[in-house]
């Protein structure tokens, strides 16, 4: 090869050398910082997502915030505890199976019902959370005495 390049005229060696060095340096661009180059970019990309993606859940959770205050200020009713349960377990024909009601203070009661319909018990126990934001803390099941399936004893403590 050294002989072939010496036996070349001077124009022809510099022709060869320069295109070596650019045919040297493409090759380093395509192979090595094209590639880097572009992994960096989606990385920054996926940066500036996951960037944008944290100042809208903040945002998010600023609103959620205070809707849930909102929420808990809206939804304490005028009504006492006692008389906002019998009105909604009247809705779910419920009632029939009250067998207590114990305020416990102005935010806390215990209700206690006997062969109540699950399903029945399962929806007012959601109207209840989802209406006048009240919680159940504590929750007490057992199986009815009646022949019949889906009914259930409960006793039940609820919260504002």
């Amino acid at each position: 090869m050294r002989i072939w390049f010496d036996s070349l005229e001077s124009r022809e060696k510099i022709l060869i050398v320069f295109a070596s060095i650019f045919v040297i340096i493409t090759s380093t661009y395509m192979l090595i910082l094209a590639p880097m180059m572009k992994e960096r970019d989606s990385l920054n990309k996926s940066i500036s997502d996951w960037e944008s993606s944290i100042i809208e859940i903040s945002h998010l959770k600023q609103l959620d915030v205070q809707s849930q205050l909102t929420i808990n200020n809206q939804n304490k009713p005028e009504q006492s505890l006692v008389v906002i349960v019998d009105i909604s377990l009247r809705k779910y024909n419920l009632y029939q199976s009250l067998q207590r009601s114990l305020p416990n203070g102005n935010d806390n009661i215990r209700v206690e019902l006997q062969e109540a319909s699950f399903n029945d018990l399962i929806l007012w126990i959601e109207e209840l959370d989802s209406m006048y934001n009240l919680k159940v803390i504590s929750a007490n099941f057992s199986e009815s005495s009646s022949e019949e399936y889906g009914f259930v004893n409960t006793s039940l403590t609820l919260e504002y």
